[in-house]
Order: structure tokens, then sequence, then C-alpha cells
């Protein structure tokens, strides 16, 4: 919709068609005016939405207006879903007072630091077991297993986080407005094997789990998959990080990571809750709002995959908060087609 023409033209109208078939036809046009406004103000994101597309899936026809598929919805995300809340969990010091105040009873790496310089980094923590990660990011970590001597090299390394943007390239709104920053926790089960267990929830249902069994430099994962019956079920799939599939069992606290992921997924349609374990305890990690930086490696543009299913995007913030102008005429019409949807069985 462009965004003076379209969108004027949507906005100054006096009211809606009351008749069936001239409402679908009028959310018909509303619908295919977003999918060009998309086009022409998000370039990237089309672009790349429809190259993964046609590598899965030898297609390349989207629909990020009305998304049907898991990578769609992850792209609307991105564009429309501006829930504040998304900046709060992308930021790994608010994440941690967020959960405090919703889950007093959940435990969570103890924090030794946060700064925006390494160099105040207390001398404690380049002696005790810790991690030094960007607040703003991801995959930017030093891990500290043992004493370190050569502490001004991690202190530039860890500096140089502070300096880097991350999300811009993937169009990953949430991080846009996180502050710059390093945060110092305590490195749980350091030296010994353990688990970082992602738990897929849409709402309070569990759609998959994917369990990365690490020990030293060695990391394997499985994908689990939650059936409609409440059974996790080992898939024959490979993951994104392993090109084995790890036959370790479950970890013996499973049961109570799926109860708290299951009340934290109550606040969203979509999210991904992390732990760390071994087979005595078990820590919240991170709430993960993009996975894979907003993307399913697999069956990311199946409609009738489960998770796609579970996904219902009318719980977002964009579709149960009232808009204005044109975006609102746009929510109205996709609320009624994802209904129309909904009522037909797809």
């Amino acid at each position: 919709m462009p965004a003076e023409n379209g969108a004027a033209a949507l906005a100054g109208k006096t009211g809606i068609p009351g008749t069936p078939g001239l409402l679908r036809r009028f959310d018909a046009m509303v619908l295919s005016r977003v999918n060009r406004w998309i086009a022409r103000t998000h370039p990237g994101i089309v672009r790349g939405l429809r190259k993964a597309r046609r590598r899965q899936t030898g297609k390349g026809r989207i629909n990020i207006a009305v998304p049907r598929t898991v990578n769609e919805k992850f792209a609307w995300r991105k564009i429309f879903d501006h829930d504040p809340r998304f900046t709060v969990l992308s930021d790994k010091v608010a994440c941690k007072d967020w959960v405090r105040r919703h889950f007093r009873d959940v435990r969570m790496p103890k924090t030794l630091w946060t700064g925006a310089d390494a160099s105040q980094i207390p001398w404690q923590a380049f002696n005790t077991p810790s991690v030094i990660k960007a607040r703003h990011g991801c995959k930017m970590n030093i891990f500290l297993r043992e004493p370190s001597a050569d502490r001004d090299a991690i202190i530039a390394e860890a500096n140089a986080f502070v300096g880097k943007r991350h999300g811009e390239k993937a169009h990953e709104w949430a991080y846009s407005d996180v502050p710059s920053g390093l945060i110092v926790e305590e490195l749980l089960f350091a030296g010994d094997w353990c688990f970082d267990v992602k738990i897929y929830t849409f709402g309070r249902e569990i759609g998959q789990v994917v369990p990365i069994y690490t020990r030293g430099d060695q990391r394997n994962a499985a994908m689990w998959l939650m059936e409609d019956d409440g059974v996790l079920r080992l898939s024959d799939e490979y993951t994104a990080v392993s090109d084995e599939i790890d036959q370790t069992p479950l970890p013996q606290h499973i049961d109570e990571m799926l109860a708290i992921a299951s009340e934290i997924g109550a606040h969203f349609d979509h999210m991904r809750v992390d732990f760390l374990c071994n087979d005595t305890e078990f820590f919240l990690g991170e709430l993960t709002v993009y996975n894979l930086s907003g993307k399913y490696s697999h069956h990311g543009f199946e409609e009738d995959y489960r998770d796609n299913r579970l996904w219902d995007i009318r719980r977002s913030r964009f579709l149960s908060q009232r808009q204005r102008g044109w975006r609102g005429i746009y929510q109205g019409a996709l609320r009624r087609e994802l209904d129309r949807i909904d009522a037909a069985g797809g």
C-alpha cells in the first residue's frame, strides 16, 4: 500500500461494505495493496523470503500480508508486530528483570556484572567460570572456563561487541532499541556436559523441543516433535546444529521445563524459551523472539506443519490492540481473512 496515495485512500473511507460479498472484495483489495506496500518498503525481507522459499520448495510465491506459513509469520512479525515486550526480551539484562517480575521461582544464571566497558569487569569474574555476553545481540560471547592471564585481550574483544549493532541485516526490529552493553554471567556446568534445551511455544501449546547436547567442544542435537496427544516423539530429521541426530534421552527435568515454557508462552502468540540443564538442575537461559533470525530451517513454508497451525497471529499485539489509520483498516481485513481461513479449516 503506497504510504501516501493507497493508504490515504483507504483511511479516507467513511465505512466498509456491509454485504459479505462486497466485504470480501474490499478485504482482498486492502490485502493486495498491503502486499504491494511491503514489497516497496521492505524489499530485503521480501527478496530473502522468496529466495528461501525457492530453495526449500522450488516456488517463490509468498504472501506476507496474510501469512500462512511459519517463515511468512516471522517476516510479518518483523514488519508489523512491534510489541514493545520484544525489545525487553531481546535485552539480556532487561529480560531477566521481566522473568523475575512474572515468574519469581524460575532460576536463571547469576549475573556477575553489567556495563558498557569491559575494563570495569571485576577481577574475580576473570578467575571464576563465567561468560561475557553482548546484552544487545546474539553470537557475541566469550567463555571463561579457566582463569585467564590475558585479561587485556579479553577486554578488547568484549568491547568490540559494544560497537556492533545486531539485527539490522536480518531486519530484527526488536534489537533496534536495546542499549549496547555487556553482561557477565556465571558459567553453568563448566567442564561438564549439559543440555541447551530450546522449547518452541505457541501460546500455551508446545510445538517442538530441540535439546542440544554439549560436552566440551562437541555439540549434537535432536528434534522432538510434540504430538497432538501431548507426547514428544524423536524426529528422524537433522537440526540446524549438527549433521547427526543425538540419541541422548530427554533431560530428567523436561516436564518442569515444558510447564514453565508453557506459562511463559501464554503471554505471546509465539516465543522460543531456552533452558540450560544437566541431570540434577535446570536454569532458564533466555527468550528468543526471532528463531534463527526469523525462520525455520525445516518446514518453514509448509502450511500444514503443526507449529504453523499452532501459531495464531490473532493473539499478537498488532491484532489484539486497536490500530489507527490504514493499519487499522488492514488490521480489520486481516482479522476477517484469518477468520475465514480458520472457518474453512485452513
